[in-house]
């Protein structure tokens, strides 16, 4: 289902080799909602790579930002491509949430076990910074922790959650001692602390 106002028409004319990669949709999808935003060029989209476009806005943070591009100005895809942005969109979108249900199971374990953290990095900067928390992509959890805390909130994690080490620690006590950060996964998403 394409979001509210997403407009594609089909291409009346052939697309050139430059616009097949998907990094000329960039500069469009990066200037979405800007004042400079050029509104009377049409996104040609027909013969898109959309694996590459979607890695490409991904690289370049702007995932967030292609439902939106779509929307402000129309667009001109293959029939069969019609749906692939809203699609492409409501795939990270999903990706996003589970981190954020993750995330506040996340907070009442550490908050329980009596760690002091703050969130940073995606999920605080999505809903403290962005127009619409939507614009903001993200893959995993940051959180900070004081350095004394850090045993506390893995070991939290692990019992509470069910949370397993990413990376196996050197040795025993070794990240009690000279560790600076922790990755952890719960339901395969990443929480580095």
């Amino acid at each position: 289902r394409r979001p509210p106002g997403l407009r594609c028409q089909r291409s009346p004319h052939p697309v050139s080799a430059k616009e097949q990669d998907g990094n000329s949709l960039l500069p469009q999808v990066a200037s979405a909602g800007l004042p400079t935003m050029r509104h009377d060029l049409p996104i040609i989209a027909e013969r898109i790579s959309w694996p590459a476009l979607r890695a490409s806005l991904y690289r370049h943070r702007l995932a967030g930002y292609l439902a939106l591009a779509f929307d402000l100005v129309p667009a001109i895809t293959a029939e069969t491509q019609a749906d692939a942005p809203a699609e492409l969109e409501a795939t990270w979108q999903r990706h996003v949430l589970k981190i954020e249900r993750l995330l506040l199971r996340v907070l009442e374990v550490l908050v329980s076990a009596g760690v002091e953290t703050r969130v940073f990095k995606g999920p605080a900067l999505a809903h403290t910074v962005y127009d619409s928390p939507s614009h903001r992509v993200f893959g995993d959890i940051d959180i900070l922790v004081r350095g004394a805390g850090l045993a506390a909130a893995r070991s939290a994690l692990v019992s509470e959650l069910g949370a397993t080490d990413a990376l196996p620690e050197v040795g025993p006590g070794f990240d009690a001692e000279f560790a600076k950060d922790v990755l952890i996964r719960v339901d395969g998403l990443e929480i580095d602390l």
